[in-house]
């Protein structure tokens, strides 16, 4: 899980790949207040020379139906 700053931003080039519109200073915004609001958490899966190759985020989602539906995952 991706939680400082350089983490997050080690993230960012995978992720600026499906969001072209985010400055790198505004992707990093957004990841924290997400964090804080919704609790989303940013995984990146790094190679072995340890570039980030892949990244997902993940929070949890509740509605007032009775049906669980899980994670909303973002890409």
């Amino acid at each position: 899980m991706c939680l400082s700053d350089k983490q997050i931003l080690e993230a960012y080039p995978v992720m600026k790949q499906l969001r072209t519109h985010l400055s790198e200073q505004a992707y990093l915004k957004k990841v924290r207040e997400y964090q804080k609001e919704v609790d989303y958490q940013l995984y990146a899966h790094r190679s072995d020379n340890r570039e980030t190759i892949a990244c997902c985020g993940v929070m949890n989602r509740q509605t007032l139906m009775t049906v669980v539906y899980g994670f909303v995952i973002w890409l």
